[in-house]
């Protein structure tokens, strides 16, 4: 599962993660964008479940949001993500030099 807190950016880079993890056999069965800043995300994969949420505790808030409404149906996988991990030295994941199939293997 894929949780991101997005702000503004272009979310095109979720299909090439979930296609990566897809690659070394993990299913991403759902994404959630909660979006924080008023801005519509733009290029969520399709079937994505989008809400607003209102724009404190910066991602945080998005991140204890949803483990708080779904606890109880969270998926054994879970990815919080940043709608700016893939760009510049914000690839925070990619810093450690493993992937995400490597985060998901660990």
């Amino acid at each position: 599962e894929f949780v991101v807190s997005h702000c503004g950016y272009d979310l095109r880079w979720l299909a090439d993660a979930m296609a990566e993890l897809r690659a070394c056999g993990v299913d991403v069965r759902r994404t959630t964008v909660y979006s924080k800043c008023g801005r519509p995300p733009r290029n969520a994969p399709n079937g994505s479940i989008l809400e607003t949420l209102p724009n404190v505790g910066r991602c945080d808030h998005a991140y204890a949001m949803h483990a708080a409404r779904r606890y109880d149906r969270l998926e054994p996988l879970v990815f919080f993500l940043k709608d700016s991990s893939r760009y510049g030295s914000r690839a925070d994941y990619r810093r450690l030099n493993v992937g995400l199939c490597g985060v998901a293997r660990a």
